[in-house]
């Protein structure tokens, strides 16, 4: 083995062997290739680097800066139709603040119900970005009159002597120990809660990767539309996986399997066959035929 890279497992990994082991369930949140804009995969597999070796804080802290970079990724999503309009709109989406667009995709109804639990504990009243990304650590203590220590074993809460109040916050080190808001305690809880809010907002961000040019966007146009598209699946392709895919997209209301090999499909808008199966290109590389339903 190479010297450098015993080095690094010594320095990094044998120490936090114990931690990684706790967290192996991390492992399973995995983003297909191709199924996302490469540079979003490779920011997520970062921060899940960084987890499983227990970098919390910095985690805690990556986190609403990636939640920030998907927002603008999904209103850009929402607002292009083909490539040449990308690239104005995302410098424009991305000079508007977080709350701002956050808010915009709100009113647009683009994000579930969860999407929305998800970001408002990061842009919302809870401000976990304040409390976590602008260290205001001694305003939130002084502010409550004191310090709840928590118990690691029963989760506890109790209010510490003020002794122990007033050594803290003496104390740079122990006062950025401790974290009032009590997320870096649930990082594992926190990641999952990130997958899943890609993964509901696939379908926009996957969008990004099969963006048309205007000779495409023409063709679509021309195409026959309908809210009603049957799908019917090729060379064994399984349906179990382009059922979850079907569930997962916001654009479809409802749907039914037709036999083995063929969903029918209800849009909430009028939707060509060719523009309906952008989405499912990742899924099934392509094994697949659609046709709209008269």
């Amino acid at each position: 083995m190479n010297r450098n890279v015993r080095s690094l497992l010594q320095q990094y990994v044998d120490p936090n062997i114990e931690i990684i082991k706790q967290r192996s369930g991390l492992l399973t949140l995995h983003i297909k290739q191709g199924q996302l804009p490469d540079f979003i995969i490779k920011r997520f597999e970062d921060i899940k680097l960084l987890a499983l070796i227990g970098s919390d804080s910095t985690v805690m802290k990556l986190i609403p800066n990636f939640i920030e970079e998907l927002l603008i990724n999904i209103l850009v999503s929402v607002k292009t139709s083909i490539r040449k309009e990308f690239y104005s709109n995302q410098r424009k989406i991305e000079e508007m603040s977080a709350k701002k667009i956050y808010a915009d995709l709100k009113d647009m109804n683009v994000l579930t119900e969860q999407d929305i639990e998800f970001c408002d504990s990061y842009f919302g009243q809870s401000n976990v970005r304040n409390k976590e990304i602008h260290n205001k650590e001694i305003r939130i203590f002084e502010s409550l009159g004191g310090i709840d220590l928590i118990d690691p074993d029963t989760g506890e809460r109790k209010r510490a002597e003020q002794g122990v109040v007033d050594l803290i916050k003496s104390s740079p080190a122990l006062l950025r120990s401790l974290n009032h808001n009590d997320r870096v305690s649930r990082v594992q809880f926190e990641m999952i809660r990130l997958f899943a809010f890609i993964m509901n907002n696939a379908s926009s961000l996957s969008k990004l990767n099969n963006l048309p040019d205007k000779d495409m966007e023409a063709f679509l146009a021309s195409q026959p539309k309908s809210t009603k598209i049957l799908m019917k699946l090729l060379n064994k392709q399984p349906p179990s996986k382009v059922e979850k895919a079907i569930k997962e997209n916001p654009e479809i209301n409802s749907y039914q399997r037709v036999g083995n090999d063929s969903f029918e499909l209800e849009y909430k808008s009028e939707k060509s066959a060719a523009e309906a199966s952008l989405y499912f290109l990742p899924v099934t590389n392509g094994q697949f035929k659609m046709k709209p339903i008269e």
